[in-house]
């Protein structure tokens, strides 16, 4: 089960790719959310506005999927 070999050869035509974080890597999201927090804290009504427009945004994209898809079958 978990954490045993497999003696099975990997498909053909498939890759495995390993992505591994580093400590940069952590470093620069918490920089980057830290200051994405402080704007919105700072400037509230400038986040809502920005919050607001990304998830109608977001709402849009999978409503778009959705009539798409429906219109297809």
């Amino acid at each position: 089960m978990w954490g045993e070999a497999s003696t099975e050869p990997p498909q053909a035509g498939t890759e495995h790719e390993c992505s591994l974080m580093t400590i940069i890597d952590l470093i620069k999201a918490t920089v980057v959310c830290g200051a994405i927090a402080f704007l919105i804290y700072s400037y509230p009504v400038l986040g809502q506005i920005v919050l607001i427009g990304f998830l109608s945004l977001l709402w849009l994209v999978y409503a778009h999927k959705t009539i798409a898809n429906l219109r297809r079958r």
